[in-house]
């Protein structure tokens, strides 16, 4: 029941009363306190972890000791982290196949409704018109969500119940790797893994899109002996046509300036400040103290432009520690190729990855993901 539950969360995760006090961090201690009794598999990185946890109290200290403000961030992502290693090492409950269909009729759900409530969002943008959640609901993180003055001046992507388009593509994905495990096996499956992926599309989410398209040459290779017979040609018809259809469509979106910038200050402009910002500061420097000043005057670059990317951010916070917090994280799920490169787009969205809403996902996702693959096909109750 804990996990239906959850698994009925998933669309109303960012809504809350506080950063603290959101469907996201109940949902987790929730999932977690869930876990405690399941027996732990055997994790060799623990003195890995350790390392990362002393790095990250040593950054604090170098940075900013004293300052409680800095402390209390730091000693969040540090139980966030210690939380997500407790999860992934936690054995889950095997499922029989009703709970399966159960799983099945609300990730159906979810994935339909956002996918409706994407395209009316979408044919309502290009007549300058919103519907979505207001800013209120979003627990302090809502300020993405257009004002009258981005619509009339700015391009808006469609969101769904979420904050902005990236969270949307990222929880699509979500819902997309959850149901790999079971597309060869249940036509429903491939029906929401045809829905998510139509929804990121219409998102216009670029790290959702290239994700997917991983995915898909994963999928391919899985089962490209049975293709035809497991997954019907129209569901790879459907996707290509969509594909075009988004290339034409969106074109202008894709080859503008803004675009451009938006990768630029996400991945590559980052890269020319790592070396210079690691050597200059070896343990990092302090979040609140760098958030809101100049980062290159000749360039007129803040650096609140290029905190777009959760892998950056880690190394920027915690300098060289911040290498060995991502050797950690990447760790949590090497033995699956999908929960890996789910792990990584995550990395690659916006702010901490150390987070509230993060940790829910990586626990829904990891949970159900394995659920759905160690399901027992002879036990029906």
């Amino acid at each position: 029941m804990t996990w239906i539950l959850l698994t009925l969360v998933i669309p109303l995760m960012q809504f809350g009363l506080s950063w603290w006090f959101s469907m996201a961090s109940v949902g987790s201690i929730i999932g977690i306190v869930k876990l405690r009794n399941s027996s732990n598999i055997v994790d060799n990185q623990n003195p890995i972890l350790v390392l990362a946890i002393v790095g990250m109290y040593m950054a604090y200290l170098a940075q900013s000791f004293g300052d409680f403000h800095s402390f209390l961030r730091v000693s969040r992502e540090v139980l966030i982290l210690i939380l997500m290693s407790f999860v992934a090492n936690r054995k889950v409950l095997v499922v029989n196949l009703s709970m399966i269909r159960k799983y099945s009729r609300l990730l159906l759900l979810i994935s339909s409704v956002q996918l409706m409530l994407t395209i009316l969002q979408f044919v309502l943008l290009q007549n300058g018109r919103w519907f979505g959640p207001p800013e209120i609901w979003f627990a302090g993180r809502g300020s993405l969500i257009p004002t009258n003055l981005d619509l009339i001046y700015s391009y808006i992507r469609p969101s769904g119940s979420f904050s902005e388009p990236s969270f949307l593509g990222i929880v699509c994905l979500t819902i997309i790797v959850i149901s790999i495990p079971r597309l060869g096996k249940d036509r429903i499956f491939r029906i929401i893994f045809l829905i998510s992926s139509i929804t990121i599309l219409i998102s216009q989410s670029k790290s959702s899109i290239l994700f997917l398209f991983i995915i898909l040459i994963h999928i391919y290779r899985i089962f490209r002996g049975s293709l035809v017979e497991k997954i019907p040609v129209l569901f790879l018809g459907v996707l290509v046509s969509l594909a075009l259809i988004y290339t034409q469509i969106f074109s202008r979106i894709q080859g503008s300036s803004s675009s451009e910038i938006s990768i630029n200050n996400r991945i590559f402009i980052p890269i020319k400040f790592l070396l210079t910002s690691i050597s200059d500061h070896p343990f990092g420097t302090d979040f609140y103290g760098r958030v809101s000043s100049v980062l290159d005057l000749t360039m007129g670059l803040t650096w609140e432009t290029i905190l777009h990317n959760s892998i950056y951010n880690l190394i920027f916070s915690y300098g060289l520690f911040g290498f060995v917090v991502l050797v950690v994280i990447l760790q949590l799920f090497r033995k699956s190729f999908e929960l890996q490169v789910y792990l990584f787009a995550l990395l690659l969205q916006n702010g901490s990855f150390l987070d509230f809403d993060k940790l829910f996902l990586v626990l829904v996702a990891s949970v159900l993901y394995r659920q759905m693959r160690n399901v027992d096909e002879e036990q029906i109750i």
